[in-house]
């Protein structure tokens, strides 16, 4: 039964892989046209900023200057918070892999970190999988070691997010959780 379920798995794991690979044209054309339109865009920044002044009526124009420089200041308070986040988890994964015995502890703790800092996706996009090949492959110690980790940088994270957010946005935590 485990080895049908290995193979269930493993078919399941290759449609999706090809139905990455499938998508990868897509992505890859979005990336080059994002790069082309940031370069286009900060190449010429001055230019554009400055027609769209012109745009604004002139009691609006100070009020915009404002908000920029406070959006920007916000942004950095952001980026602040999960850079620290990002090296709260990989501090942890580095541990526990370090406590599992795992080869190359601190490239896959690097990577794994890097993966939870993406929106949407996060440690267990890494663990959980690895943790139930694991589990199916009769390595018990390990499948369970890697999903007590998971369920550790969960805990930490949902507890440190909104106190990190708050104290760099200036709010109090209850506010940034809600």
């Amino acid at each position: 039964q485990g080895a049908e379920a290995a193979g269930d798995f493993s078919a399941r794991m290759l449609g999706e892989m090809t139905a990455f690979a499938t998508q990868l044209p897509s992505i890859g054309l979005f990336l080059i046209t994002t790069v082309l339109a940031i370069y286009y865009t900060s190449s010429r920044y001055p230019d554009i900023r400055s027609f769209l002044l012109c745009q604004l009526p002139q009691r609006l124009r100070p009020p915009a200057l404002g908000m920029r420089r406070n959006i920007n200041g916000t942004l950095g308070r952001w980026c602040k918070a999960q850079l620290l986040l990002t090296l709260l988890t990989f501090s942890e994964l580095l541990i526990g892999f370090f406590l599992l015995g795992t080869d190359y502890a601190l490239l896959l703790a690097f990577l794994i970190a890097l993966v939870d800092a993406l929106p949407i996706l996060g440690a267990g996009t890494a663990l959980v999988p690895w943790a139930i090949v694991c589990l199916l492959a009769d390595d018990i110690p390990r499948g369970i070691g890697l999903l007590a980790l998971y369920a550790v940088i969960s805990l930490v994270r949902s507890l440190m997010e909104p106190k990190l957010m708050a104290d760099q946005a200036g709010l109090p935590p209850l506010c940034s959780l809600l």
